[in-house]
């Protein structure tokens, strides 16, 4: 089965959604810079399922986590059509289900998940009381063989190209005359869901602030420069010792309704205007 046009391994899926998304404001986005792994035809079942388990989960936790947290729910100011109640409830259900699978078995096979911890063993136990609903396959993951990790890996693709279905057709409703009089709730929605990703994820402003830190020491001394957080901290302490970082986040929500945001409001585009006053900040320091 062709890995091709699949949202597992194939980013023009994604950016279709975000085509979609910036029809109905030049600003919106669902998914910002989504790389995910390749997906080799001839790759083992077993490395086809778990490069797939990767890309998913970067997919909804990195590049967009409002989708999973906010846009994704039934919510009146989701994305989610009105008066569809049970197809509602299943869109939601199955976009739920696909982010618990793939969360749950990152957490257990990608980390020391010793269920002497709760939310391990919660982890755990999503697994074992879910894989079969999931794959369809009788046993448990310790005893698959290729076969049954090549069947695994069509049914987590399955959900998620489901899944980005249902994602396409709750904006191609916002976009028809029927969704008028929801979309303007939505749209508002949307941006302060983004502007509040920017504010809370410091990761994102410490890695375009590091950005900013490196081109200009770059251009100062001709040489690169190992960069650290500690050493992103330090640079932008103003004159009284306080971390200007708080005081330009404040700008987030403000910056996102006015004319010079970027389209799409994309993180590292829109951080950088953010920051800008980073560039009078001397790296000597």
């Amino acid at each position: 089965m062709s890995n091709r046009s699949s949202i597992v391994c194939d980013v023009a899926v994604s950016e279709r959604l975000n085509e979609l998304a910036a029809l109905l404001d030049s600003r919106l986005f669902l998914f910002a810079y989504y790389n995910p792994k390749p997906i080799a035809e001839d790759a083992s079942g077993y490395v086809k399922f778990h490069i797939a388990i990767l890309n998913i989960y970067g997919l909804l936790h990195d590049c967009g986590p409002f989708v999973r947290t906010r846009l994704v729910k039934l919510d009146t100011n989701s994305i989610i059509y009105e008066h569809q109640g049970r197809k509602n409830q299943d869109i939601v259900r199955r976009f739920e289900m696909l982010d618990r699978f793939v969360t749950a078995y990152r957490s257990c096979h990608c980390h020391n998940n010793a269920d002497s911890f709760i939310f391990n063993r919660q982890h755990i136990e999503y697994l074992n009381d879910h894989q079969m609903s999931f794959t369809s396959i009788n046993r448990s993951f310790s005893q698959y063989s290729d076969v049954d990790w090549n069947k695994a890996y069509i049914a987590l693709r399955s959900q998620a190209d489901r899944v980005a279905s249902d994602i396409e057709e709750c904006l191609k409703r916002l976009l028809a005359p029927s969704g008028e009089n929801k979309r303007h709730q939505v749209i508002e929605y949307w941006l302060a869901s983004i502007a509040d990703w920017y504010v809370n994820d410091k990761q994102l402003s410490y890695n375009v602030l590091a950005d900013i830190y490196f081109n200009k020491f770059y251009d100062k001394y001709n040489r690169r420069v190992h960069i650290t957080q500690t050493r992103v901290k330090n640079w932008i302490m103003d004159s009284d010792g306080n971390e200007s970082l708080t005081q330009w986040l404040k700008e987030i929500p403000f910056f996102i309704d006015s004319q010079n945001c970027p389209e799409p409001a994309l993180p590292c585009e829109f951080l950088h205007h953010i920051f800008s006053k980073a560039q009078l900040y001397d790296v000597s320091r």
